[in-house]
Order: C-alpha cells, then structure tokens, then sequence
C-alpha cells in the first residue's frame, strides 16, 4: 500500500510537470509518461480533474473557460452624451418632443448577459454539446466527476463508460445517471448537477441596433439577444418580434407584455442557430399631456384608447377627462378634431388609428367655494366658503389674528357680481365687526369673495423711512471702516517698527527695546514676527467681511428686519394692495357708468384714489383715507363733482362746501354722498405749520434752539436772545439756509458731471494731439469725485452790524432750519489755497494782499495769480487787483479776512467748469473754518 501511494505521488508529479505553464514548459521524460498511462483509468481521471486538465482522448473532465457572450458596447444615454456649451444651448432653445415608448430602456444597458455561476438551471434546459456534468459520487465510492458533452452528444462516464446526453432536459439526464449509478455501483450513491454551460452562435437580425451573429450563453433569452445586439434601432418594433427556428416563425413576442405587464411567458431561451428579427414599427399613436408616461406608443389593429390610456400609466391626478383632444388625419390629408369623455364608457372603446395625437388637458386651478384673504394679516390664504360664514369667522381674535402694523380700522371686500367677473367693493372695521358681531361691518360674505387687510403706512413715509435708515446705516459702516482702517495702520506701525529692529545692528538697540519682547540677539524671533503679519490679515479679512458681507438690516418699530421683509410690508400698503381693484374698477367702466373711484387729498393721513362702496358718503371716504390729520380744516371741505351737460355732453366741475364736523358726528345732511370721479380736498387750518427752528450758537448771551413765529426776524430773534456778548465779531457771522444748501449742493453735483464729461473730451482729443499738454486724467477725476462729495454749506451774507444797528433794509425773515454762528473776534488774516504754505497771521494795517501771500512763501507754479480774491469774514468776496470781478485793490483787508489762491484753471486744462467748483469750494472751506 505504502509502495502504490508512492507510484501515485510520482504520477501526479508527472501530469503536472506535462501540463506546467508555458512559462514554465518542461517536457516529460518517456519514463514519466509511461508511469502515468499505467495507472487504472479512474486514477488517472482523479488526477486529471483535480489539475483541471483535458485528457487527449477527451473523455475524462476538463477545464472549460466560459467564453464571454459576444456584445455590442452599451448604447449611451442623452445625458451621458458629452456636449459643447453651443451644443447645450442649442438643445435646450429646441423643444423636447416625444420619444417612443421603450427605447431608452436599452440606452446603457451593461455590456455583458453571462449568467452568474450559483444560479439553479432550469429543469427544462436542455442538455448539449459543450455542457458540463457534474457527479458527485459517495457511499462506497467518494469522487467526483467534471464530464463535458462531447459533440456526439456523449459522456465518457468512468467505470461505467459513454452515455448518451444530448437532446434530454436536464432533469431527465439527472434522473437516468441517478439511475444508472444506483443499478451498476453497487453501495454508490450520486447527486447530479450542471457546471459550466455551453456556449452558442445566435443571429439577431431585423432592425436592430447592430444586427448580426452573437455568441451568447445557452440560457439567453429573446429579450437578451436584442440586449447582446445594442438594442432597437429607431425604426425597430417593439412590438413585433419573431423567434425563427429551421426558417419557421415557433414564437412571436411583444415586448409591451414585458414592459407595462411583467409578462416574460413568450420570452423563451434561444437555441443554437436561432433568428431572433426584430420588424420595422408599424402604427403609432402620441399621447401627451396629463398621463404617468407621455410618449409615442405602437398601436395593434383593434385597440381602444382605453387600452392606449392604459399603456400611458394612466390619467394624472390633474387630469381633465372630460375633454381629451384628439387630432385624426382624414382621407384628404387634413386632420380633424375629435373629443372624447373618458367618463362615458363608449369614448373609451374608440378604436385608435395610426397617427392619432392625444393631448389630455389640465383640469382647471381656478377654486370654488373659497373666500381669501389679504394684506397684513397673520396667516393669509384661502378658506373654506360655508353658507352663512361671516367676517367673525375669519378672525378670532384682533391681537392674534393681525399683525402689528395692522390697520384694523379699515379693510375692504372685493366681489365678483357677474359672470363677466365685474366686481364691487365693501368698505368694513375689521374691529368692529369682530368685537360687536350683530354690526353691520360683520358681513355675510360669499363665495370668492377677497378680503384685503391693510397695514397703517403709505409708500412715501416707507420710502422716507428707509432713505433715512439707509444714511444713517452707511454713516455707520463708513465710521466702522474708518476706525478699521484706523487700527490697521497702527498695526501696520508697529509692524514696520519690528521690521526695523529686525534689520537694526545690535548695539544699537536699547534696553528698554530688548524689554520689549526682542531676543538677546537683537532681533525678533521668527514665530512672532509671523504672528504679527497673519494678526493683521486675519484682522483685515474680518473687517472687510463685516462691512462687505453683512446683510443690510432696517429698524423698523424697534426691531431689525431684512430688506426682504421691509419690502413685503411695502406690499401691503392702501396703495399696493388697492391698485389692481382700481384698475379693474376703471376697465370696467362704460358709457353712462363713471369708474366707481374717488380721491381725497389734502389733510388726510392716506391720501390718494380709493374704490366707492355702496352708500358711500364723506365720513366713509375719510375713514378709507385713515381719517384727518391734526391741521385739518373741520369748518369747510371741498368736494368737486364731474357733471356732464346732457344735450352738449360737456364736463364741467361743481364744488360743494362740506361741513367735516357735521359729517364725521353723523349729520345725514353734511354727510354727502360721494359719486364716481368724485375728488374731496381737505383744507389746512389757516395758519397752521409745523414749527420752525432756529439755531443760534456762538457769541450769543443765550445760545440754543428757537422755536419762531412766521414772520419773525433775526433782529427780532437776537433780541429774545439776549444779544451778543462783548467778545462777537458780528462781521464774521456765519449764516447758512437749507434751501441755499440744497441749490449749492445741485450746483456741486452738477459742476462735478460736467467736469467729468470735460475731461473724458480731453483726455479723448490727446489721443491724436502729441503736442497737447494736459494732466493726469485720474487726478483730475479724483479731484471730481471729492468736488462731488462735498457737502455744501448754504451760507448766505448777512449784515450783522447793520441788523444790530436797526437797519431794517438788512433784517429779514427767518426759515425752518435757519443757522447762525457768532465768531469770537480773531484779529487775523489767513492765506489759503495754491501757497507754498498755507498759515494765519495777525493782521497788520500796513501790509496788502501781496505782502501776506509772500508771508505765505509764494503761489505755487499751478496758481492762478491773475483770479486771487478775498473771501470777507461775513462771507463777500472782493478781487483785490483791478478788475470785471468785485471792484478794485484800494479795500483794506479786515479782521477774519481769507485770501485765496485759486488753482489755474489753464493748468487743469482748461476745464470752464473748473473755477466756479473750486471757488463754491473755497468758500466752504473758509466758513467751515471760521466754524472750528
């Protein structure tokens, strides 16, 4: 036994040696060979399936590489395509028309069908040439056996010789090996399996995506055939399909049984040789529109458009039964129109016909049975309409129910009032309808009926307000970024000083430098000096991101809000939210009926045009407008009617008197009734104004802010005030007048336009011009936006002595937001402008213009020496040298006096804006000064 077990070590030894790698390639001696033909044939079939090697006779088991089935590259997908920006844009300008039903099912689809190897095999497959049986033996006999079909259909099976397999089911081949094993090896039992499958040549013809010969797995199907082929070409029928045996059509197959029912009884496995053809489409119908799978579907003879809806996936939830459209092509060529009702069970069975278009229609989105509500409310929308419901119904509650900028005095309710879809207006108090609910205001609404809420601001007060909030928050960006930019150039100092005691020799700094964190080497370690430079990026990057990134926020009613919601309260105001109802009230005017609008302007909170109600009366129309305000004129009102002549259909205007007192308490007389084009003007009580102001500071007994009566002087002002004190330089007063700001600021902003378009020219025709002189066009522009940023001061000459004196010819009346400043006396004369150095001295009675502008250094080579002029402590301007401007050079300078050297104006180009900006600017400057 010892002995046969080394025989049968050395026979291995030897198949493995034959059967080595090419890379390996050793060639058996005659010895080796001999040694292992001598062993029993079962031994040798042992070995040979545990090597996986094929025998030369072929009978015994051997190795079978599965050979991957023949298919076609997967085909890509529309959005796996790779497009060109041009290629894009062009596809989606194109309409997206319908595809055919089921051919996107194949568009990269894998590209290989080989069956998993775990995977039961049918009972009914049928057995081959090239299959491989797998036994099993155990009992007296333990081994296993890997046979292949040969392709006489035969199994060499050891020790019990050839059997014939091929042509029989596999369980028919399991059940007659079971058999055979159980009547000739005695005390042996079998299990029979299937290994590796053959493989087969298949033709996929017709119109195929590319059709041809494949070799495909034994258990490929029909489905998977045209799966191997790339699927349908465009012209390919799903539903006519044919599996061709021996040129004999065995099965038919639609593949719309596979799709839309799961139905795979007629997708039958191929055999060797098989033609599966696939036929040209035939007639097909296009459904769009509200169904689960719009698409073109292929239609057989007799179908109904039941079964086409079906096919679809079915109506959508939105979808109008009652009207599908169909367009037909008639005999001539021309289509009709066709419209069935899928609610009548004969509509549905109408036969469709080839190149039927269905198109199923959205149901309508408009509502019914609804009431909505609007405006400033907490939760707007829609609400069910009840018979009976009510206002009340509505809202629960006034505090709950409402915002907080609510105006519940006041809302209206718009109703359709015939199928032309006219409407009238009801004018309600939502509070009273709420807290008293047997009034009138609670009224009974219907249905479609629209309740619009306001809230109590009009657009113009908004506007304001936000203009207001939006200086006042650049004011504060601009002093935030200030203060950053501040902090930045300290830290950029103290970096530059670490820098200079980097590169400082040592014996140069001092001890109390070295104190200052610095090594004993005389320098800074490296560590610190990068933590100071990413200190100040990282502070600069904060800055910047507070002032760039940071959401501009509103405070409105003592809370921050977004732009966002600050725009949505503006939605909500009279004149928003009425707008529409006013346009619809004006279209729906005609011969005879005026538009059922009327305006109330003057002393009215609202002012503006407002929808007429039924039983719309003056007291009604000042409700609507939010009611008077504090200066309404109660005594008398006008109200303007339009009357029409009847024979000469001329408009003319009547003006009735209204009494307000009598109308607002109730006085059916005095409570007019109001028309269509009606325009009710509230008066102002007569000599009513907001109060006016009057700011004094400076040299004056007692400074502060006024309050004047209209009409009032300065004298008369100075007077209450006390006078000025015995330090005042009444010729130094500074005046200034908002109105004359506003002109002057309009005037800067105006000069700075022109200089800008000025300077573009000539910076334009330098271009072509080389012996053209000019300066830095971006200097000039730099000058430009600061002229432009300027703010103006509105100074106005006054003659303080004169009005001191009781010169009445030199005192006037005063204005809101009047400005006077009394400078203490300054004995000086200041020298301004293009000087060498610009400075104040004391003034000297025996020195003239020429002798200070020397004190000054000099004009500067870009002066202008022909325009010097004199700025008078009151504010006048005189030209010192003789002249066309203000008079000639015998005038003594005075105390507060400025000289001013203005820019040559030739220098600049000769801009012929430049002198009148500079000089407005100079003038500024001098009154701000004296201000300091």
């Amino acid at each position: 036994m010892i002995m046969l077990k080394g025989y049968f070590s050395i026979a291995a030894c030897v198949l493995a040696s034959t059967l080595m790698s090419a890379a390996q390639a050793q060639t058996p001696t005659p010895e080796q060979i001999k040694m292992f033909q001598s062993l029993p044939a079962d031994q040798q079939q042992a070995l040979a399936s545990k090597y996986g090697i094929t025998l030369p006779n072929g009978s015994s088991a051997q190795s079978s590489e599965y050979n991957n089935p023949q298919v076609m590259a997967p085909r890509p997908m529309v959005s796996e395509r790779v497009l060109t920006e041009q290629q894009q844009a062009e596809a989606e300008q194109q309409p997206q028309g319908l595809k055919r039903f089921g051919l996107d099912l194949f568009a990269g689809s894998p590209t290989t069908f080989a069956p998993v190897g775990d995977v039961p095999v049918p009972a009914d497959y049928t057995v081959g040439a090239g299959d491989e049986i797998v036994i099993q033996l155990f009992g007296k006999e333990n081994n296993t056996h890997r046979l292949r079909v040969n392709r006489a259909g035969i199994i060499n099976f050891p020790s019990l010789g050839p059997v014939q397999v091929a042509g029989m089911s596999f369980s028919d081949v399991r059940e007659s090996l079971n058999q055979r094993v159980k009547e000739q090896m005695i005390g042996v039992r079998s299990d029979i399996s299937l290994g590796k499958m053959r493989t087969m040549q298949v033709f996929v013809m017709g119109d195929a995506y590319k059709p041809g010969s494949y070799t495909v797995s034994a258990l490929t199907t029909i489905s998977q055939a045209i799966y191997y082929s790339g699927g349908f070409d465009e012209s390919g029928a799903l539903r006519n399909i044919q599996l061709k045996r021996n040129g004999q059509v065995i099965r038919k197959l639609d593949m719309y049984d596979l799709l839309l029912k799961g139905d795979a009884r007629n997708d039958v496995r191929l055999m060797p040789g098989d033609v599966v053809f696939i036929g040209p489409v035939g007639n097909t119908i296009s459904i769009d529109g509200e169904v689960n799978r719009p698409a073109i579907y292929e239609i057989k003879p007799g179908e109904t458009y039941q079964q086409a809806i079906h096919m679809a996936g079915g109506f959508t939830a939105n979808a109008h039964r009652d009207q599908v459209e169909i367009k037909r092509y008639a005999a001539k060529g021309a289509r009709n129109a066709l419209t069935l009702d899928f609610n009548q069970a004969r509509d549905k069975q109408t036969k469709v016909k080839d190149g039927d278009t269905v198109n199923v229609l959205t149901k309508s989105e408009e509502l019914t049975r609804y009431v909505q509500i609007e405006g400033d409310v907490r939760h707007p929308g829609f609400v069910e309409w009840k018979s009976g419901l009510r206002i009340a119904n509505l809202f629960q509650a006034v505090d709950t129910s409402f915002n907080s900028t609510a105006d519940v005095n006041y809302a209206v309710v718009v109703r359709e009032v015939n199928p032309q879809r006219d409407i009238e207006v009801f004018q309600i108090n939502l509070a009273n309808a709420i807290l008293a609910p047997n009034s009138q205001d609670n009224l009974e609404l219907q249905s479609r009926d629209r309740v619009l809420v306001f809230n109590r601001f009009n657009n113009e007060d908004l506007d304001a307000f936000a203009e207001q909030e939006v200086t006042s928050k650049a004011k504060t960006l601009e002093q935030a970024q200030q203060q950053a930019e501040q902090a930045q150039q300290k830290e950029q100092a103290a970096l530059n000083s670490s820098v200079a005691l980097l590169t400082a020799p040592q014996g140069n700094l001092s001890q109390e430098m070295l104190a200052q964190g610095m090594t004993t080497q005389g320098h800074l370690s490296g560590s610190q000096n990068l933590n100071a430079e990413a200190h100040l990026q990282g502070n600069r990057q904060q800055v910047n991101s507070g002032l760039v990134m940071a959401e501009p926020k509103i405070m409105f009613h003592g809370r921050e809000i977004t732009q966002e919601d600050f725009d949505a309260i503006k939605q909500n105001t009279r004149s928003s939210l009425l707008a529409p109802v006013l346009l619809q009230l004006q279209q729906q005017s005609r011969l005879g009926l005026a538009p059922q609008i009327a305006e109330v302007f003057g002393e009215v909170k609202h002012p503006g045009r407002y929808p007429i109600t039924p039983r719309m009366s003056v007291s009604s129309l000042l409700a609507a407008a939010g009611g008077l305000t504090y200066n309404a004129f109660t005594i008398n009102a006008e109200l303007a009617h339009t009357v029409i002549n009847n024979i000469d259909e001329r408009a003319s205007i009547d003006v009735e008197r209204v009494d307000l007192r009598k109308a607002i308490q109730g006085n059916s007389n005095a409570d007019v009734l109001i028309s269509g084009r009606d325009r009710l003007n509230i008066l102002e009580k007569p000599n009513v104004k907001l109060q006016s102001t009057v700011t004094l500071q400076g040299e004056v007994r007692f400074p502060g802010t006024y309050t004047v009566r209209q009409g009032e002087t300065l004298d008369q002002l100075l007077t209450r005030a006390g006078g000025l004190t015995e330090f005042a330089h009444p010729q130094g007063a500074i005046f200034t007048r908002e109105a004359l700001r506003l002109q002057e600021q309009k005037l800067l902003n105006q000069y700075a336009q022109d200089m800008r378009a000025e300077t573009a020219k000539k910076a334009f025709r330098a271009d072509g011009n080389f012996n053209s002189v000019i300066s830095d066009p971006e200097k000039t522009l730099k000058f430009v936006e600061e002229a432009s940023n300027s703010k103006a001061l509105g100074r106005m000459v006054v003659q303080l002595n004169r009005i001191l004196k009781g010169d009445h010819s030199a005192d006037f009346m005063l204005e809101d937001g009047d400005f006077l400043f009394v400078p203490t006396f300054r004995n000086t004369v200041s020298i301004m402008g293009e000087v060498q150095v610009p400075i104040t001295y004391l003034l000297d009675d025996k020195l003239d213009v020429d002798d200070y502008l020397n004190k000054a250094g000099g004009a500067k080579k870009q002066a202008d020496e022909d325009r010097i002029f004199v700025v008078r402590a009151d504010g006048s301007v005189y030209k010192p040298s003789s002249g066309y401007w203000f008079g000639n050079n015998h005038e003594d300078l005075k105390a507060g006096d400025t000289i001013v050297v203005p820019i040559d104006t030739d220098y600049r180009d000769a801009l012929s804006t430049w002198t009148a900006a500079t000089q407005i600017l100079y003038q500024t400057g001098v009154a701000i000064n004296a201000l300091k």
